[in-house]
């Protein structure tokens, strides 16, 4: 049976190559980087084909050789059959999942990004639309809003001044947005 990227969590993304042993450079995807220290396997998806790719023409888990982290939290992987340059090479431009249920607990008071796809938003006492998405320009996250009814998106800043509750087990997140917001 496929798998499902519904059945994932995405933690990383393979960059480039660095020297000539295998290794590949990661920009984490998480709030967690130290959890590539503990790493025993991963699956590589590839957006271009929209497939997991295989290791070896069969299996679909690729098992962790060696991990680096430097001082400055730059991540090195290497993949058990992918020790040279040219083998690494192979597997830049991917991204990193591991299965959800290997995903780290967070803390009680907050979310995984992917969590809040599809919460209903309530403004006050009104269901004003469904999130679709999630942006960040290098501050607060900003969800991307679908209002109902229209085509219409707006971005609310993940601030407690607008955002008072997320409830993940009712499906919904309730804002106070300002007079010209909507």
């Amino acid at each position: 049976m496929p798998l499902s990227l519904d059945e994932f969590i995405c933690i990383g993304y393979t960059s480039k190559t660095f020297g000539n042993k295998g290794f590949i450079k990661v920009e984490p995807l998480t709030d967690f980087p130290e959890r590539f220290k503990v790493l025993k396997r991963v699956f590589l998806f590839d957006e271009v084909t929209n497939k997991f790719k295989r290791c070896d023409g069969e299996s679909l888990e690729f098992i962790v050789s060696e991990i680096s982290i430097t001082p400055e939290s730059k991540i090195r992987i290497s993949f058990k059959g992918f020790s040279t340059l040219n083998a690494a090479e192979e597997l830049v431009g991917l991204f990193i999942f591991i299965p959800e249920s290997e995903k780290w607990k967070r803390p009680d008071d907050s979310y995984y990004n992917y969590e809040m796809i599809g919460l209903k938003v309530i403004n006050g006492n009104e269901e004003i639309g469904t999130i679709t998405g999630i942006e960040n320009y290098g501050s607060d996250n900003l969800f991307k809003v679908l209002l109902n009814g229209t085509n219409t998106e707006i971005l609310i800043p993940d601030r407690a001044e607008f955002v008072y509750e997320v409830n993940l087990e009712k499906g919904f997140i309730r804002v106070e947005l300002i007079e010209g917001f909507l």
